[in-house]
């Protein structure tokens, strides 16, 4: 979501109002845990396979660093602001790149995809799920 212009208007928004209303603060709160939980879990298998060790760089400071500049690029790009975020956006992707390079266990494609899938199904709140679900095959619910 960091890295989506769009995703990052939003959570913008949702953080600004959260400022002044306790409710939603909780519930961006809430979703902010319920994310880096899902990182975190992800984190725990994926850096062993790339040969990181977690002493050494610990999941939630891969998660962290990564979510921080991957957000701060696309505001720098959506405000039009002479930073220099694609050369960012390009070294972001050139370490992503050489550190799968370096992988020591290969994730089958197959599952790769039900993992995506189940990690999306899981933020969607248990009320909204159907929606969410009926959203993804293209059939409008509203």
């Amino acid at each position: 979501m960091a890295s989506d212009p769009r995703g990052t208007a939003l959570m913008v928004e949702l953080m600004a109002a959260a400022n002044h209303r306790p409710v939603l603060r909780e519930a961006v709160g809430q979703i902010a845990q319920r994310v880096r939980a899902m990182q975190l879990e992800r984190l725990e298998t994926l850096l062993p396979e790339h040969g990181l060790a977690a002493d050494r760089l610990p999941p939630a400071l891969v998660a962290a660093s990564t979510q921080g500049p991957a957000f701060g690029i696309v505001q720098e790009e959506e405000g039009g602001y002479d930073t220099r975020p694609d050369e960012a956006r390009e070294a972001m992707q050139a370490l992503i790149e050489a550190l799968e390079r370096g992988r020591t266990r290969r994730v089958p494609r197959r599952r790769l995809c039900r993992r995506l899938r189940n990690a999306r199904s899981s933020l969607a709140e248990p009320s909204r799920a159907p929606r969410a679900q009926s959203r993804r095959r293209g059939i409008n619910s509203a």
